[in-house]
């Protein structure tokens, strides 16, 4: 089993749980900016696209999320749970 394989088992077992309604729709926007890209980039292939490209997208979603949180922050909480 290859490393990648490895961290992605990893990273599934820490997935947000239960998201909020901020971050749902931060998810949205950065699929938006990842769909923008492709519609410029003219391939929705993903075996087609060059390391490159792939590495574009990813940032485009990245900061499709990042914008999206950083401009729309949640709510304090009234109490902390424990």
């Amino acid at each position: 089993m290859g490393n990648s394989v490895r961290q992605l088992e990893h990273t599934r077992s820490i997935l947000v749980i239960d998201p909020s309604a901020t971050e749902i729709s931060a998810m949205r926007a950065a699929a938006k900016f990842g769909g923008e890209y492709l519609s410029e980039l003219g391939k929705t292939d993903f075996a087609t696209m060059t390391s490159n490209e792939w590495m574009r997208m990813v940032d485009a979603i990245c900061t499709g999320y990042v914008v999206f949180i950083t401009t729309h922050p949640e709510p304090p909480l009234e109490d902390i749970p424990l």
